[in-house]
């Protein structure tokens, strides 16, 4: 294997790398529509629409939404929890003239508000309690007792600019990007009702590369 892996992608990437690039603008009118429904009213929507402008400029638009509702029902308080509610959106700008330059302007964005996936208490003493006498529900996995059940508060936004020249001796591609993230992700550690073991994470992060 050969290549620049570890500067482009991360150290230690010595295995190569799985790149995903999006679906560029093309100069045809196009667009398609995806649907996917389940249970618990799951609904998965997809769909994008190309539009060229002219010969030389195109657009193309995107989006993705993925709900469901909770298919573990809390003891607790009588709700039911482990709920999906994501969102996610592209629209990409390029810009060909004629000769040797390409530009393709890029902003994106996600929001996922879903609860946190619980998993289930397992208590280790012999009758299968935890410390303060909790045993988890007897059915299964579509039971649970949690005090606090949890949610994930997470945003993304970013966008690049990339520029590319195609030349007789000489290609090159220039490409400056952003990224910025938040997320706010609450759990019940311990998994029961009790109040025992409880996080609250916070991050948020940015990011300029060129």
């Amino acid at each position: 294997l050969r290549g620049p892996q570890g500067t482009l992608y991360g150290k230690n990437t010595t295995a190569g790398a799985i790149n995903v690039l999006s679906q560029r603008p093309i100069f045809e009118q196009e667009g398609y529509a995806r649907l996917g429904i389940g249970r618990f009213n799951q609904m998965d929507l997809e769909g994008a629409i190309n539009i060229p402008l002219s010969d030389t400029l195109a657009v193309r638009v995107a989006g993705a939404s993925s709900r469901r509702d909770g298919w573990i029902f809390n003891t607790f308080n009588g709700d039911d929890v482990n709920a999906i509610d994501i969102q996610a959106g592209r629209i990409q700008v390029a810009y060909e003239p004629e000769g040797r330059h390409a530009f393709l302007f890029n902003l994106n964005g996600s929001l996922n508000r879903s609860d946190k996936f619980h998993g289930e208490s397992v208590g280790l003493s012999a009758t299968g309690t935890n410390l303060q006498g909790f045993r988890e529900p007897n059915d299964g996995i579509r039971l649970a007792s949690y005090n606090n059940a949890g949610e994930i508060n997470a945003g993304q936004f970013g966008g690049f600019f990339r520029y590319d020249y195609d030349g007789d001796a000489l290609q090159f591609a220039s490409i400056t990007a952003y990224n910025s993230t938040r997320q706010q992700i609450q759990l019940d550690t311990d998994q029961s009702p009790f109040r025992l073991i409880e996080s609250n994470r916070r991050s948020k992060s940015w990011q300029w590369s060129q």
